[in-house]
């Protein structure tokens, strides 16, 4: 019997905290998380920026639990767009792959 995870895709935006944009191989201006829902999209965001979430007095936090989507996609968007023009864009799949773009 084959096992199905039925999953969607959750977008998250980097606020420019302190005037820029934290940008490498875990985070960049959009993170793309698919996942089983967004409670756990949300806890898999929180891991993967622990190490980039700094706060600025008068930016505010550089993350937030805001998603763009709370339903999901089923592809990976921004703002309702196709991400290959954007850039900017890390995409952590669900099988624990990553990719950027």
């Amino acid at each position: 019997m084959e096992y199905t995870v039925n999953t969607k895709f959750f977008t998250f935006s980097q606020n420019n905290s302190g005037g820029y944009f934290i940008d490498n191989d875990y985070v960049s201006r959009y993170l793309i998380i698919e996942d089983t829902n967004i409670d756990e999209a949300i806890r898999r965001m929180h891991m993967i920026t622990m190490d980039y979430s700094d706060y600025c007095p008068c930016c505010g936090r550089r993350w937030s639990d805001y998603a763009q989507d709370n339903s999901g996609s089923d592809t990976p968007m921004v703002w309702d767009e196709e991400i290959e023009p954007l850039g900017n864009v890390i995409i952590y799949y669900y099988n624990g792959t990553r990719e950027k773009i």
